[in-house]
């Protein structure tokens, strides 16, 4: 396992997980919160995250397919999706328009299903290489 990226709440990992590429994301412990309810806040998350990502998926939108959720460890293991951030498609868009505005689209789609109660930032998105969003919830 190779820690890819850290955020404010999780790391996020690289591995393999039966002969498929995947990634382990992990919410760590806050050390100044109390014990209990670090791991209940942890363990509610992870949880939701996961319903969260479900839902879009239902709702037609491409997510990772999820592998695996361990919510004593607080680690949800998914499909390793490779592509840029939407972030960085945005950057280097410029001032073109998207692809057939497939993104304000997907966007539009999750607010539709009223998904996520956070904003949706444009790190959380990765653009495939065959012109595809898909969303990557993460903190």
């Amino acid at each position: 396992m190779e820690l890819y990226k850290q955020g404010a709440e999780s790391k996020i990992y690289s591995t393999i997980y039966f002969d498929r590429k995947a990634i382990i994301k992990e919410r760590f412990s806050k050390q100044y919160r109390n014990k209990l309810l670090d791991q209940t806040l942890r363990k509610e998350r992870t949880k939701a995250e996961s319903k969260a990502i479900l839902k879009c998926k239902q709702g037609g939108i491409v997510t990772p397919a999820i592998y695996s959720l361990d919510l004593n460890d607080c680690k949800i293991t998914m499909e390793n999706i490779n592509g840029q951030t939407i972030n960085d498609y945005l950057i280097n868009m410029g001032n073109k328009k998207d692809d057939n505005a497939k993104l304000t689209s997907i966007l539009m789609n999750i607010g539709a299903i009223r998904t996520f109660r956070r904003i949706i930032r444009t790190l959380n998105c990765n653009k495939k290489p065959i012109k595809t969003f898909c969303l990557i919830y993460s903190e």
